[in-house]
């Protein structure tokens, strides 16, 4: 059920009034966005309950900065990355089921990045030394099954 409530103007505060890089000293120009009201008008749907997305049949609990596909996918160099064998299917995801990590796409630092010195493998901190600390520049990337295999240790 669709409703409208009147709520206080976002953009101005509820003063009707706007002061920013242009209005000097005691001055101030009328908000735009509720024309001077100090109010405005939210429209919203009323939850009743999660929807179905058509065409979704796996889900995964972020991109993390790489594409996600629901199919398994050659790489340039050959490797197949196994979509359909991580995250969860669809039905699984609205039935509870968390989502598996994409572990030949991304190491436990990208999935779960707490920020420097909050790395979540012991070979994070000496992986990523160097200009900038790059994740992405690890030298033990290629080899990130084994900083899965510690991560599914501390993690369950």
């Amino acid at each position: 059920m669709k409703r409208t409530i009147t709520i206080e103007c976002q953009a101005c505060g509820g003063t009707g009034l706007y002061k920013g890089m242009c209005e000097r000293d005691g001055a101030a120009v009328v908000c735009e966005q509720c024309h001077g009201t100090g109010k405005t008008e939210l429209t919203y749907n009323e939850f009743e309950g999660r929807k179905e997305m058509k065409g979704v049949t796996r889900v995964f609990e972020g991109s993390f900065g790489y594409f996600h596909t629901d199919k398994d996918t050659s790489t340039e160099d050959g490797k197949t990355l196994h979509f359909s064998q991580y995250g969860c299917s669809y039905e699984d995801w609205k039935a509870g089921v968390k989502p598996t990590p994409m572990e030949e796409l991304y190491c436990p630092y990208i999935y779960r990045n707490l920020g420097i010195g909050n790395a979540p493998c012991s070979r994070c901190k000496t992986g990523c030394a160097g200009i900038g600390g790059r994740i992405s520049a690890c030298r033990f990337y290629s080899d990130k099954a084994k900083c899965w295999e510690e991560w599914h240790k501390k993690n369950g």
